[in-house]
């Protein structure tokens, strides 16, 4: 997944796509300057990633917009709480193709996970000794657990406000 920022970023969107990129295996962060969809579709393919995740920022309200390819899979409206809000360290990214998972058991669990690459399980992943990353999303908090590293959420906690998948209504 390449994650990038909106054409106008703040400084908020960068360190959320910082975070991001710490945590979802096999991504990467672009910095966007004056690239268009046109060019960040030929550098995803070119790094061999299947998605890009733009990150729009404004204050602590942000929305996150998925794509493969030209296409807009779909979007989220949330706010997010950073590491440094958290008091959690900073962890090494992820560049090995490692299981990536959601879990929930909440509507709209199975959507966040089609956005963001994950496999859906209806199970707690923090039960699966087997897994290092997975996604975990309770009464519309999404969380983001490194278990190679911790038993601890590792940063960013994300404040689901609306999800919106192409094609249907939102879930939220």
């Amino acid at each position: 997944m390449i994650i990038t920022t909106s054409r106008r970023p703040t400084t908020r969107s960068r360190n959320v796509c910082k975070e991001l990129k710490d945590v979802i295996p096999l991504s990467r962060y672009i910095v966007r300057g004056k690239k268009g969809m046109r060019e960040l579709i030929q550098s995803a393919v070119e790094k061999g990633a299947d998605r890009i995740l733009v990150v729009h920022a404004v204050g602590d309200m942000c929305t996150l917009l998925f794509y493969e390819e030209w296409n807009l899979l779909g979007s989220m409206k949330c706010s997010t709480i950073l590491r440094k809000e958290l008091g959690i360290g900073r962890v090494k990214p992820i560049q090995e193709d490692l299981p990536f998972l959601l879990t929930s058991s909440d509507p709209g669990g199975k959507d966040i996970a089609s956005l963001f690459g994950a496999e859906f399980k209806e199970i707690d992943c923090r039960s699966h000794e087997d897994l290092a990353v997975c996604l975990h999303y309770h009464r519309n908090i999404l969380d983001f657990y490194r278990l190679d590293t911790s038993d601890e959420p590792v940063g960013p906690r994300i404040l689901v406000r609306e999800v919106e998948y192409a094609g249907h209504a939102p879930n939220n």
